[in-house]
């Protein structure tokens, strides 16, 4: 069942988190518990409450359209839009950064 927005979930979430291949999406809702739908401006986004430090996080998850640059981006611009997130992630297995820049393979990549 998708939701609602306006009578069901806060207009903002504090965390969004975009993925790209199905299994990194899969592994994020199941790991968080994302199992609400919500509809908006035509893309469907898996919502949940997560809990850090025993303060609860209003959550959105998304896979991307394409595994490509234009289509993340577009998608990105979508979700930050669509939600106003206070943190943005990209959640993924980066299979294509191996070997770049002393990334090997295992490692978590963060932006600075």
């Amino acid at each position: 069942m998708i939701a609602n927005p306006s009578t069901t979930e806060p207009e903002v979430a504090e965390v969004a988190i975009l993925t790209v291949i199905p299994e990194a999406y899969q592994n994020v809702r199941k790991r968080l518990g994302l199992n609400k739908k919500i509809a908006r401006n035509g893309r469907i986004y898996d919502c949940g409450r997560i809990s850090v430090n025993s303060k609860e996080h209003f959550t959105v998850c998304y896979q991307t359209s394409e595994r490509s640059n234009l289509p993340a981006c577009s998608d990105t611009t979508a979700m930050v839009s669509d939600w106003q997130p206070e943190w943005l992630l990209l959640v993924d297995i980066g299979g294509g950064v191996a070997g770049r820049d002393e990334v090997e393979l295992g490692d978590v990549v963060t932006s600075n």
